[in-house]
């Protein structure tokens, strides 16, 4: 997610763009909540787009009021695999989860920075289907 929001060029700039309006819509929503969360409201912002049990997860644990956006892929939201920065999302289309490689490459003894690669490459080559947002039903 780091990667996506705060770099613009190639590849990321294929998802950049969306990516980062759908944080500052979560940033701006966050800014409306209570004095709580405001140490954590760029943190937050962007866990909250990662996937609905998270989202769900947030909004209970701070008593979050506002409107949250996750972002998905594909016409199918109710799945966590449309949920591309979900642990059981699939960023780059590979067939792997984002649990799974994350579990082969740290596991392997890779870094954080090396998972990050992973998740976004496919055969070297970036793979992400980007179909937009889902709105919180809250």
């Amino acid at each position: 997610m780091a990667l996506i929001l705060c770099d613009a060029s190639w590849p990321y700039q294929l998802v950049h763009e969306e990516v980062y309006a759908a944080y500052a819509q979560n940033l701006l929503a966050l800014e409306q909540e209570g004095s709580a969360v405001q140490p954590y409201k760029e943190v937050l912002a962007a866990l909250l787009l990662m996937g609905m049990d998270l989202r769900n997860y947030f909004i209970l644990e701070f008593g979050l009021t506002g409107s949250y956006t996750v972002f998905f892929e594909g016409k199918d939201v109710d799945k966590a695999p449309n949920e591309p920065f979900s642990g059981a999302g699939d960023l780059d289309g590979d067939g792997l989860s984002n649990t799974e490689e994350y579990d082969l490459v740290v596991g392997s003894g890779g870094s954080i920075e090396d998972f990050a690669r992973s998740a976004l490459y496919r055969q070297g080559r970036v793979r992400c289907r980007w179909r937009g947002v889902l709105p919180s039903l809250c």
